[in-house]
């Protein structure tokens, strides 16, 4: 007998038993068996007991419906009710309808200490806002309190990653290896190291039990170029930048796959669509001067590398550009000759090369 059966057992006995009502539908919950749950609940909750309200909230949360969840929580909070719980699954709620500002007012500090969950949410959100010092300095704090609650070294090792500390990303990720982010932040760093069948490997253990997980198709997709693979690459990288929507390293790095493929028409559909989103990136403007030049619009590509050239000095997809316009002589056949070299040949002083690049920008 399943431990909601036996409660059930119990109440059936004494229906009148508040504490043993609320339990028995916490069970319920706990089994799925929303719908007997929420029989349970109701008539308490239309006597306004805060504990049945608040776990028909939290019957809305697993069923995956967080409007519903959302005003559930934001009544009690409103009602004069405050705890860490009750924050975290408000915030946890507002997070999903991606009202992260909102979120992150909920979810003070004070309630991040009180609670792991807390403390790995607040980081994702400051994270998500892109304030990524905010993030690092949070997570470093939380780390410290909680040094063994898995998504918070997992939520801490992105960061990291996205603050450039990789061995600081390393260590967090090593500390919960079978976490899905920590696993994408390890295989990240084999990928920066150019071990890409390692790195390929656990992108496809991520993606076997989150299938949409942005930095895993990104990951996937780098990895596969890198293998030799770009038409299955292509396919990785459209989901990824899709699935981030408006991250510009996932856009540019889908269209250099085309590009290595020779469709340059799709190449600069992604790069446009990149430009659509910030007309001030560097890459999105080399790239795009890039493909002007492999299809033989030479006076309008160098336009294009001198604009990116202007916004970032570094930038690799203008310096590509150069040695096209300068090697090539302007000429399409030579120019995808050098295009072709330039993935595994450094493009400019730093020594890196076309793949490099694209790495950096599709998981940064």
């Amino acid at each position: 007998m399943s431990a909601y059966q036996e409660l059930k057992h119990f109440l059936e006995q004494d229906p009148d038993n508040t504490a043993l009502r609320l339990d028995c539908a916490d069970a319920a919950i706990a089994e799925d068996a929303f719908d007997d749950a929420m029989t349970l609940l109701v008539p308490l909750a239309e006597k306004g007991e805060p504990k049945a309200i608040g776990l028909m909230g939290l019957i809305d949360l697993r069923k995956g419906e967080h409007e519903a969840a959302a005003k559930t929580f934001g009544m009690l909070m409103d009602g004069g009710i405050d705890d860490p719980g009750l924050r975290f699954n408000l915030a946890w709620s507002l997070a999903h309808l991606k009202r992260f500002e909102d979120a992150l007012e909920v979810l003070t500090d004070d309630a991040a200490r009180s609670l792991p969950q807390g403390a790995m949410l607040r980081v994702q959100l400051l994270h998500q806002l892109e304030r990524f010092e905010d993030a690092a300095d949070m997570a470093r704090a939380y780390v410290e309190l909680f040094p063994d609650y898995p998504g918070l070294l997992a939520a801490a090792s992105t960061i990291a990653m996205d603050t450039d500390d990789a061995e600081w990303a390393q260590e967090l990720a090593a500390r919960a290896p079978d976490h899905p982010e920590a696993k994408v932040t390890l295989a990240t760093l084999n990928l920066s190291r150019e071990n890409a069948a390692d790195a390929s490997a656990m992108f496809d253990e991520v993606l076997a039990v989150r299938p949409d997980a942005a930095r895993a198709l990104i990951g996937k997709g780098l990895s596969q170029i890198l293998m030799g693979d770009p038409e299955a690459a292509s396919i990785s990288l459209d989901k990824g930048a899709e699935s981030f929507g408006t991250h510009l390293g996932s856009w540019i790095a889908a269209g250099w796959s085309y590009a290595v493929r020779g469709d340059y028409e799709t190449a600069l559909s992604r790069f446009n669509q990149a430009l659509s989103i910030d007309d001030t990136f560097a890459e999105t403007h080399g790239s795009i001067g890039v493909i002007d030049i492999l299809q033989d619009r030479a006076d309008e590509g160098q336009k294009r590398i001198r604009t990116a050239r202007r916004l970032d000095p570094e930038c690799a997809s203008a310096a590509l550009g150069q040695v096209l316009l300068l090697q090539g002589q302007g000429r399409s056949d030579a120019a995808q000759q050098i295009f072709e070299r330039a993935m595994n040949t450094p493009i400019d002083g730093s020594g890196k090369t076309l793949s490099q690049a694209m790495i950096d920008l599709g998981m940064s």
